[in-house]
């Protein structure tokens, strides 16, 4: 159990978390490049400018913590829940988001090019200036309460989205 450890800075490459527990931790601006948190408590956690290159955080639960700034490039978010967390100029790039669930997140100018959002959720969220070039979202689904102003879409692929409006 690693609640509300202080791992500021840390450089932990490669370490795996699964199923750990670290809510409210503050893993602002650690190294956590192919670092596994598959079905990680990540709640309330501080993770500003975190590097998570490669990270895998399949089925991890994120609810209420701040990703501001951080890389998470080529990560897999499959199953994730990020609920009503703070992403904004998160990188996710070429990341898997499949069945991950964004609800509740502010995401203003976050990157999601070329990333797979296949089955993901964005209900009540805020992207505005996001940018989901190139990105994969077959049956994604965004409620009347989504906001993607002036977010960028191009070549996307949305095979049965659902965008619904009030």
């Amino acid at each position: 159990i690693l609640s509300r450890a202080d791992l500021r800075g840390c450089v932990l490459r490669d370490a795996v978390f699964k199923d750990a527990v670290l809510d409210h931790a503050d893993l602002s601006e650690g190294d956590f490049v192919g670092a596994s948190f598959e079905g990680a408590d990540l709640t309330g956690v501080a993770a500003v400018r975190v590097n998570a290159e490669g990270a895998n955080f399949e089925g991890a639960t994120a609810e209420g913590s701040s990703w501001t700034g951080s890389r998470l490039f080529k990560a897999n978010l499959k199953g994730a829940e990020f609920l009503q967390c703070s992403l904004n100029a998160c990188d996710f790039r070429e990341s898997v988001c499949d069945g991950a669930d964004f609800s509740g997140s502010r995401g203003e100018q976050a990157h999601f090019e070329g990333a797979s959002l296949v089955s993901a959720t964005f209900e009540s969220v805020k992207f505005a200036r996001a940018v989901f070039d190139d990105a994969v979202m077959t049956n994604l689904r965004a409620d009347e309460k989504a906001d993607f102003s002036e977010a960028s879409m191009r070549r996307i692929k949305a095979v049965e989205a659902h965008f619904e409006e009030a």
